[in-house]
């Protein structure tokens, strides 16, 4: 969890040293959805969780929340979507906004549903950081 929480708010670090490039940001966001998503795998294979930790893996995959995340996964990691495709999910738009006074920008990522609905990126990662907190500590880990 310790590597998500990271990513997480390395894509938050704009409070104190705003991102400045646009490229920057949205690696920054892929890399925190993809440790967010992983951490499933980490837990699965932890010898030291044994059968929990599979068992924790096979809830997280019924988490509608982190079925969103996969699919965003699985499209910035391959270049063609060969994976199963759960939620749907699909970055929709970007958009940046640049302090003309000194240069800060604020970026935001449209993800959208096949239902019509949209998350922007940093919402999501908070639900998703909150989905898997509320697991781990159903389980007593955290």
């Amino acid at each position: 969890m310790a590597r998500s929480v990271r990513s997480h708010e390395t894509l938050g670090r704009s409070v104190d040293a705003p991102h400045q490039i646009a490229d920057e940001y949205d690696d920054d966001f892929y890399h925190a959805i993809q440790d967010t998503w992983h951490l499933k795998d980490w837990i699965a294979n932890d010898a030291a969780l044994g059968p929990l930790g599979h068992r924790i893996a096979q809830e997280a995959s019924t988490i509608p929340l982190l079925d969103i995340i996969a699919d965003l996964v699985n499209c910035t990691k391959h270049l063609v979507l060969t994976k199963t495709i759960r939620a749907g999910a699909e970055l929709k738009s970007t958009s940046s906004t640049v302090s003309l006074h000194d240069g800060a920008m604020d970026r935001t990522i449209t993800i959208g549903l096949e239902d019509g609905s949209e998350y922007t990126g940093v919402v999501l990662l908070d639900e998703a950081h909150e989905a898997w907190e509320n697991l781990l500590t159903g389980h007593g880990l955290l």
